[in-house]
C-alpha cells in the first residue's frame, strides 16, 4: 500500500512540476500562439480559479505588502497624468496593470510551492528553461524543420522581419534584444547552478551549456553580451579566497573560450565545405552582423560612428515644463529620437514617476539581495539587478513583460533564507 502512494506521490509531483515549467516558461517568453490569447491571460484565468479556493498566509501577504504601494502609487500618477494631459495614450497604464496581474500569478504559483520549492531549486528551473530556450534559438536558427514546425505554431511579430535569417527567435514570437537579456541573464544562473549551488555536480558538459547559451545570446540580440564582464566579476570575487582557486577560475575560463572555438571551428568547417551558398551567405550575413556592433557605418564612405556616440546622442532632456511630471504622450513620442528606457520615462513620467516608477524595482532589489544569507547566491542577484538597470539605459527593458517576469520569479521563489536543497516533495528532474 506504501508503495502504491510513494508511486502515485511521484507522478503527482512530476505532473506539478511539469506544468510550473511549462508555465513559467510561457511567462518568461510571453509566448502567444495562433488562434489563442497570449498566455499571460491563459495563466492568470487558471491561477483565478485556483486561488479562491485557497487560503492566502502571512508570508504571501509580507511579500505582497513590500511591492503593493509602490505599483498602487504608479497606477495613480499615471492615471492622473493621463488625465491631466488629456492623453489618449493607455500603453503605460496596461503595463502597470500587466505587472500587477504577474505578481498575482506569481502569489498563486507561490501558495502552491512555497513548501516544496527550495532557492536553489528554483534557481535551477529557471536556468533548465533558459537552456531550453537556447536549444531552441540555435535549432530555429540551423534547421529549417524546426524553424517551420515553429513558424506553424507562433506567429511572428515585433521590429525585426521574418526575413532577417541573421537573427533567431526559437520559441518566442520575435527575435529581440530583450530576448538575449533574458538568456544572458540565463547564463549567469547557469554559472551559480553548476559552480556554487548546493545542487552542483562536476559535469564536464557545463562548459558545452556555457557555450549553447552564449551561442542564444548572440543569435537573438548580442545586448546579452554585456553579461560577460559580470560573470567575469562574478566569478572573481567568488574565486578571490586563494591560489588554487584563482588557478581554477583561469582554468574554467580557457576551457570555456577552447570550447566555443572548437565549436565554431568545426561549424565553419562543416558549412564552408559541404554546405550551399545560400547558407554560407546567412553565415557570413550573421558573423558580419556580430562584429558591427561597436561600429556602424554612416551614410559615407569616409565617416564612421560608434555605437557609443549614437547612444550619447540619444541622451536627450526634456525643458522644465516636462522635467519634472512629463507627459505621458512623449513617452512614445520621443521613441522617434531616443530608445533609451530612462530617457524614455523621464519625458513620459518626468523625474516624479521616474521615481515612483523605479523605487518599485530598487525595493524588489534591495529586499531580494538582503534576504538570501548565502553570499554567492547574494551576489549573483546584486549582479543580476545591477545588469537590469544597466542595460535600462539602452532600451525600456523594465518595461518589458518578460524581464518582469523574470524580477518577479526572482522575488517569488529566489529571494528567501533557505539555503539547502528542499525538493523532496518537487520531484528533481536532474
Amino acid at each position: 500500500m506504501d508503495e502504491i502512494t510513494n508511486k502515485t506521490t511521484l507522478a503527482i509531483n512530476k505532473i506539478q512540476l511539469c506544468l510550473f515549467f511549462a508555465i513559467i516558461f510561457l511567462l518568461l517568453y510571453s509566448i502567444q500562439f495562433f488562434y489563442l490569447p497570449n498566455s499571460v491571460w491563459l495563466v492568470s484565468i487558471f491561477c483565478f480559479f485556483f486561488i479562491i479556493f485557497k487560503k492566502i498566509d502571512n508570508s504571501s501577504i509580507n511579500k505582497i505588502t513590500i511591492v503593493s504601494l509602490s505599483l498602487i502609487l504608479n497606477i495613480i500618477y499615471i492615471t492622473t497624468s493621463l488625465i491631466a494631459n488629456n492623453s489618449s495614450d493607455f500603453s503605460l497604464i496596461t503595463n502597470n496593470i500587466l505587472v500587477v496581474i504577474v505578481h498575482f500569478i506569481f502569489l498563486s504559483l507561490f501558495i502552491i510551492s512555497k513548501k516544496k520549492l527550495d532557492s536553489d531549486y528554483a534557481i535551477k528551473i529557471i536556468s533548465d528553461i533558459i537552456l531550453f530556450q537556447a536549444i531552441c534559438i540555435i535549432g530555429y536558427y540551423s534547421l529549417a524543420l524546426i524553424k517551420n514546425v515553429f513558424d506553424s505554431l507562433l506567429p511572428y511579430s515585433g521590429n525585426i522581419k521574418a526575413d532577417c535569417f541573421m537573427r533567431s527567435r526559437g520559441f518566442s514570437n520575435s527575435p529581440s534584444s530583450g530576448l538575449s537579456v533574458i538568456q544572458a541573464i540565463g547564463l549567469l544562473f547557469n554559472v551559480y547552478l553548476y559552480e556554487f549551488s548546493s545542487l552542483r555536480r562536476q559535469k564536464p558538459y557545463k562548459y558545452f551549456i556555457y557555450v549553447l547559451i552564449t551561442l542564444s545570446i548572440v543569435l537573438s540580440g548580442r545586448t546579452g553580451l554585456l553579461i560577460i564582464p559580470f560573470i567575469v566579476i562574478y566569478l572573481t570575487i567568488c574565486y578571490f579566497k586563494s591560489l588554487k582557486m584563482m588557478l581554477y577560475l583561469i582554468k574554467l575560463i580557457l576551457i570555456f573560450i577552447l570550447t566555443i572555438t572548437l565549436l565554431l571551428s568545426t561549424v565553419f568547417f562543416i558549412v564552408f565545405n559541404y554546405a550551399d551558398s545560400s547558407t554560407i551567405n546567412i553565415i557570413n550575413l550573421t558573423s558580419e552582423w556580430v562584429l558591427f556592433n561597436f561600429q556602424m557605418n554612416s551614410n559615407t564612405e569616409q565617416s564612421k560612428t560608434t555605437v557609443w556616440e549614437v547612444l550619447y546622442n540619444m541622451i536627450i532632456i526634456p525643458d522644465e515644463n516636462l522635467f519634472i511630471f512629463g507627459n505621458i504622450d512623449y513617452y512614445n513620442i520621443i521613441n522617434k529620437k531616443s530608445d533609451l528606457g530612462y530617457i524614455r520615462n523621464l519625458w513620459g513620467l518626468g523625474i516624479v514617476g521616474c521615481f515612483i516608477w523605479y523605487s518599485n524595482y530598487l525595493i524588489i532589489a534591495i529586499y531580494s539581495v538582503s534576504n538570501i544569507l548565502k553570499p554567492q547566491k547574494k551576489l549573483l542577484i546584486f549582479l543580476v539587478f545591477l545588469y537590469l538597470f544597466l542595460v535600462e539605459s539602452k532600451e525600456p527593458y523594465l518595461r518589458s513583460l518578460s524581464i518582469n517576469v523574470l524580477v518577479l520569479y526572482i522575488y517569488w521563489f529566489i529571494s528567501n533564507k533557505s539555503s539547502r536543497s528542499n525538493h523532496e516533495n518537487f520531484i528533481s528532474y536532474r
